[in-house]
């Protein structure tokens, strides 16, 4: 029971040796051994060093490579730190570049919201505030904004501006997600 077995445990090993239970500690390999003489050894030597520093007889090796430890930990510390503020650094600027992200495609997304929610004159002008801030960006979300602002001044009754929307879209060919539709409200638009 001392070495942590149930009371049920030993019962069973009794019951199958015949009442003999007999718990042997387990052998080290010659390699353990070796690792805790190290070891006893390590912990004898700082405790003799950490009795001189204190008594301050110190071995100028035992000195120098204190030192050393001491430069090396300080090291450490500092490149720790470096490297933290590098990392905070570099979050704050995926933040920002996140937030400017966010602030430009607002209007893009508000003029879908109010294309869904049949407001055709606001999302038209939100989608066109849209298109004309990101003027030089030839990304999904531009070419999406002009389609829906074709769509949304269709569906108003602006067919002149949708025409001149739906064309731009349909100019880039079938490689745009929205030709197929640019050309139906193109034909729509133009009776």
């Amino acid at each position: 029971r001392k070495k942590g077995l149930s009371k049920k445990l030993i019962d069973a090993m009794a019951a199958t040796t015949g009442g003999l239970v007999v718990i042997a500690p387990v052998k080290k390999t010659a390699e353990e051994i070796e690792r805790d003489r190290r070891e006893e050894e390590r912990q004898k030597r700082l405790e003799e060093q950490e009795k001189r520093e204190a008594e301050g007889k110190l071995t100028p090796e035992e000195k120098a490579r204190r030192e050393k430890e001491a430069a090396d930990k300080k090291k450490a510390e500092e490149e720790a730190a470096r490297l933290e503020a590098e990392k905070k650094s570099a979050a704050e600027k995926r933040a920002e570049a996140d937030k400017r992200t966010e602030e430009r495609l607002l209007p893009y997304v508000k003029g879908k919201a109010a294309l869904l929610g049949g407001k055709y004159w606001e999302a038209a002008e939100l989608l066109h505030e849209f298109i004309v801030n990101n003027a030089e960006a030839k990304s999904v979300e531009a070419s999406d904004a002009e389609f829906r602002m074709g769509l949304a001044l269709a569906k108003a009754g602006f067919y002149q501006g949708a025409i001149d929307a739906l064309l731009s879209v349909s100019a880039r060919g079938p490689s745009d997600k929205n030709f197929a539709e640019a050309l139906r409200w193109l034909h729509k638009a133009a009776k």
